[in-house]
């Protein structure tokens, strides 16, 4: 029995208690109850029959899990994962939750490429991790992650060339340590969509992991092309409408905070170059308009986001169109918070 369904049926049971000493109190009497002990006694019946189904809806989560725990078990594992580690910690975690679990899982060390986020530094410290990984028996080496994120939207494609030719030398030479120590290095992943052409070519990389090209956002699209650069379109919008309109300077569209992340700057208006989206709070999004063209209430417009990532994770589904047609509905099913 869980802790919840425990603390569900204790809780009923004093309810229960509470209401029979109302009415033993009263029988003992020879009376009928007061006026305050029939409010009482009603208040109790209430949260007596609250808690009954706070049990019910338990006993059907535990159902449910069983059914789930049962399917899982009769079902072949065919996932095939792989985890990031950056610290021995986590290496010994891992190897303790797969040898319970009766599992090999794909490890790659996680290497500082220059993102200053997630990793060991270059060199030895990923040697180390990497030698802790092949002496874990549950644990399989499977190379370096090396994501350069911040590279991704320098503007100039001199200055991404440049931060990516470091992140591959960082790359290659702790390949090339690890390989010294008679340990293969079967994958070195990385690279995004506005740098993959440099891993692609470095030869160093053989898998790149570019993933917003399918969307392409306000922020992409404000990066330089450089040669060799493929120009990828923009294909995620947020469709919203002019909801107020009381002068020529500004006009408001019910496209906020909450329709748009603005992390990385605000939306653009899709092919309105004459529209400005200036600032969003909640529910609101402010465009200048003093030299556009007519805009009135109810007018529909396509607001490009400033980062496509966010955006996509405020919606329960993608509406797919194709020319005039909605083709699909595509469901979210990663969205919101996972705590």
């Amino acid at each position: 029995m869980s802790k919840q369904m425990r603390e569900l049926q204790a809780r009923k049971s004093t309810l229960v208690k509470e209401a029979r000493a109302l009415t033993d109190r009263a029988a003992a009497d020879n009376r009928d109850m007061s006026d305050e002990e029939v409010s009482a006694f009603d208040a109790l019946k209430v949260r007596i029959e609250s808690a009954s189904s706070a049990i019910d809806r338990e006993a059907s989560l535990i159902a449910e899990e069983a059914q789930m725990a049962i399917g899982a078990m009769n079902h072949p594992r065919s996932a095939h994962i792989g985890v990031l580690v950056d610290h021995p910690q986590q290496v010994q975690a891992l190897a303790n939750a797969a040898e319970a679990h009766a599992v090999r899982l794909d490890v790659y060390v996680e290497v500082n490429v220059g993102a200053n986020r997630c990793g060991v530094e270059p060199g030895d410290a990923a040697v180390q991790l990497a030698r802790q990984i092949v002496a874990s028996p549950s644990l399989r080496f499977a190379g370096l992650q090396c994501y350069q994120g911040p590279a991704q939207h320098l503007r100039a494609p001199q200055d991404r060339a440049a931060a990516i030719g470091s992140a591959v030398a960082a790359a290659r030479a702790t390949r090339q340590a690890i390989e010294r120590c008679g340990i293969a290095v079967e994958r070195v992943t990385g690279a995004g969509t506005g740098s993959f052409v440099h891993e692609r070519d470095s030869g160093v990389f053989n898998e790149i992991q570019a993933g917003s090209y399918i969307f392409m956002d306000r922020d992409y699209g404000d990066n330089q092309r450089g040669e060799g650069d493929i120009a990828f379109e923009h294909a995620l919008f947020v469709r919203t409408t002019v909801m107020s309109r009381t002068n020529a300077e500004w006009a408001v569209v019910d496209a906020g905070l909450k329709a748009s992340s603005v992390d990385s700057g605000m939306p653009v208006v899709w092919q309105r170059s004459d529209l400005r989206y200036l600032k969003a709070a909640d529910e609101h999004g402010v465009l200048a308009t003093a030299d556009a063209a007519a805009l009135s209430l109810g007018d529909p417009l396509m607001l490009v986001p400033g980062h496509c990532d966010p955006t996509v994770n405020l919606y329960d589904e993608l509406v797919c169109v194709r020319g005039e047609r909605v083709a699909a509905l595509w469901p979210i099913a990663a969205r919101g918070a996972l705590l």
